[in-house]
C-alpha cells in the first residue's frame, strides 16, 4: 500500500511540467503520470521518459503502478524526467506499438531510444538509475522493435484488426476464431510480399548486368567508320539483348 501521508514533501513538484495530454494526478503529492493512448503515445519521443505498459488487472502491473506513484511524489520531481502510463486492458494495440509482450514492461526513453528496465527494480533502484545514469549502460532496443518501425506498425495494425473483428461479433466472442482468420491473411500476404521482393531484385540484378560497361583501353575518339557500324549494329544488339532477358525470365 502506498502511505497517505509521507514524511518526506516535495521540493520542486512535477506539477511544474504539466502534460498537454490526459494525466493521472498521483495518490498524494502534485506529481504527474501522462497516459498514454493512441492520440498521444508520440510524446514519448522526446525528451526523457519512464514508461509502464502493463494490464491493470495484472498484480504486478498494480505493484508498479504503486512505484510509479511514488516516484511522482519523490525527489524524482526535480529531475527532468517525465513518467508516463499505457494499460493494456483498455489500449490492448500498445502491446504490439511497444513490443510490450511481459506482464510489466518498464522503459527508459531518451529522444527516442529505448532502453526495456527489468521488472526487478523498485523505487529506490529506479531512482538511482535516474540519478546516477546507470540507463546508459543498458543496451538500446534493436530498430526492428521501435515504435516507429515497420514490424511495430503491422503488430498495432494486427492487433486492432482482431479486436475490430471480435467486437463486430461477425466470428462470435471466442478468440480463436479472429486468430484463426488473422493467422490465414497472413499465411497468404507474407509468401506473395515475399515473392514479390524476389522478383524485384532478381530483375533488377539482371539488368545492372546486362548494361554494366567495362573499363576502355583508350579515351580516345572513336573514328567515323566505327561509329556508323554502332549504328547500323544497334537495332541487332537490342534484339539479341531482349532475347537473353526472355530466356532467363522463363528459366526462372
Amino acid at each position: 500500500m502506498i502511505p497517505k501521508s509521507p514524511v518526506n514533501i516535495d521540493v520542486c513538484p512535477r506539477s511544474s511540467r504539466k502534460s498537454e495530454s490526459s494525466y493521472l494526478m498521483a495518490e498524494y503529492g502534485d506529481g504527474l503520470i501522462t497516459r498514454i493512448d493512441e492520440g498521444n503515445w508520440k510524446e514519448v519521443l522526446t525528451g526523457e521518459w519512464l514508461l509502464l505498459i502493463c494490464s491493470s488487472h495484472q498484480p504486478s502491473c498494480g505493484d508498479w503502478k504503486a512505484v510509479l506513484y511514488q516516484l511522482a511524489s519523490t525527489s524524482m520531481g526535480c529531475l527532468d524526467v517525465d513518467l508516463a502510463f499505457g494499460d493494456l486492458s483498455t489500449n490492448f494495440w500498445l502491446r504490439g506499438r511497444f513490443s510490450a509482450f511481459r506482464e510489466a514492461n518498464v522503459y527508459h526513453v531518451v529522444d527516442g531510444e529505448f532502453r526495456r528496465l527489468s521488472s526487478s527494480h523498485d523505487t529506490n533502484s529506479i531512482l538511482n538509475l535516474l540519478l546516477l545514469r546507470e540507463w546508459s549502460e543498458l543496451p538500446p532496443m534493436p530498430f526492428w522493435l521501435h515504435p516507429t518501425s515497420t514490424w511495430s506498425t503491422s503488430a498495432e495494425f494486427v492487433l486492432k484488426t482482431a479486436v475490430d473483428l471480435k467486437d463486430l461479433d461477425i466470428l462470435g466472442r471466442n478468440a480463436w476464431k479472429t486468430a484463426l482468420i488473422l493467422d490465414l491473411i497472413f499465411f497468404i500476404v507474407t509468401p506473395y510480399i515475399l515473392w514479390l521482393t524476389i522478383m524485384t531484385t532478381t530483375e533488377n540484378m539482371m539488368v545492372n548486368d546486362e548494361f554494366k560497361l567495362g573499363p576502355t583501353e583508350s579515351s580516345s575518339p572513336l573514328p567515323l567508320k566505327s561509329i556508323s557500324k554502332i549504328k547500323s549494329t544497334t537495332p541487332i544488339f537490342l534484339q539479341k539483348l531482349r532475347q537473353l532477358r526472355e530466356s532467363k525470365f522463363k528459366s526462372i
